[in-house]
């Protein structure tokens, strides 16, 4: 069981195709990503859905057909491609969590229904690796993961 350590200053190299990042405000290291796919992060946290018009939630209510809750409480991940910028294929930001072992039980979750590409943690400013190791426990092997520590 053994991570591999990449530095702040090599971490934009390749070697990973999924990378997974925290929120913006979490990580300096995810603003200057954020800054590389145009703000896509930061106006992906800023933007609110419409809601229906009155007469669609009229016809769904008539019809008994159940109404969608596109509210961005139920959204805890955003999945960005990102091959054009940077040498990967995808950048995830997974929200933050009020427990840190939840955040990081959010990334072996969203890595597993990946089907387990080969990843990059940038962890939140204040972790270290030994933080991602304990909360990491049994998931997984640890092998093909490196983890980046801001």
């Amino acid at each position: 069981m053994s991570l591999q350590a990449i530095s702040p200053a090599s971490c934009l190299n390749p070697g990973a195709e999924l990378w997974i990042v925290p929120e913006r405000r979490s990580s300096r290291l995810v603003q200057r990503i954020d800054w590389y796919l145009n703000f896509q992060i930061a106006k992906a946290t800023k933007h609110r859905p419409r809601s229906l018009p009155p007469e669609i939630e009229d016809i769904l209510e008539k019809c008994d057909l159940p109404k969608m809750d596109w509210s961005q409480s139920a959204i805890d991940c955003l999945l960005i491609p990102s091959s054009h910028v940077f040498p990967n294929h995808w950048v995830l930001i997974i929200r933050d969590s009020d427990q840190w072992s939840d955040w990081v039980q959010s990334i072996a979750t969203q890595w597993t229904q990946m089907k387990k590409p080969s990843l990059r943690v940038f962890l939140p400013t204040g972790k270290g690796l030994s933080d991602f190791e304990k909360a990491w426990g049994k998931n997984d092997t640890l092998d093909s993961i490196s983890v980046v520590v801001d």
